[in-house]
């Protein structure tokens, strides 16, 4: 017989989670400990930026904040993008308005409630019922619903997507042939 006890996989699991967080704390409280970080500049350095003998063994002259330094940058870049890409945002938020207005609009002769409409919206209403009803979207609900596409306005073709997704995601509906781009 074993007679050795097991630990349990969850408890496992508990002790790795309270291992990281001893040692995150301890990164943390060594970064606390640590204060401010200095970039040292040499009191006088040749042209490539290294020490010259004059000044080998000397301390350096000046020293500065690092945190303070990569701020600076930080908000330098920062402003310097903003300026440059002003126009270049505002080219593109003029487009998407202009595409906004182009892709909302119905398409050409479709009237929400007319006749043609109504019969179509009920047709789309009925294939995507019927298949969901059966558990699958297959090729033929393809064929059957893109004839009716044409004369359904773009919020009844957001809630034909909507319906079908929302079976998908609840598991209702599996997809042998993917649902038409309406």
């Amino acid at each position: 017989m074993d007679n050795k006890k097991h630990i349990p996989s969850y408890l496992i699991g508990l002790l790795i989670v309270v291992a990281i967080q001893i040692a995150g704390f301890a990164l943390l409280w060594k970064k606390i400990v640590a204060g401010p970080e200095y970039i040292y500049l040499p009191a006088a350095s040749n042209t490539a930026g290294y020490p010259t003998e004059t000044n080998v063994g000397m301390t350096p002259s000046v020293g500065i904040d690092k945190t303070a330094v990569e701020n600076i940058l930080r908000e330098t870049v920062q402003s310097v993008l903003k300026q440059e890409l002003r126009e270049y945002l505002s080219q593109a938020a003029s487009r998407t308005e202009t595409t906004s207005k182009q892709t909302s609009a119905d398409p050409p002769g479709v009237k929400e409630n007319s006749p043609a409409n109504a019969q179509a919206s009920a047709w789309a209403s009925n294939i995507v019922s019927a298949a969901i009803a059966r558990g699958v979207w297959t090729r033929e609900d393809n064929v059957a619903l893109i004839p009716h596409v044409s004369q359904l306005t773009q919020s009844q073709r957001y809630q034909i997507m909507d319906e079908i997704g929302q079976a998908i995601n609840r598991q209702e509906l599996k997809i042998e042939d993917a649902p038409p781009a309406l």
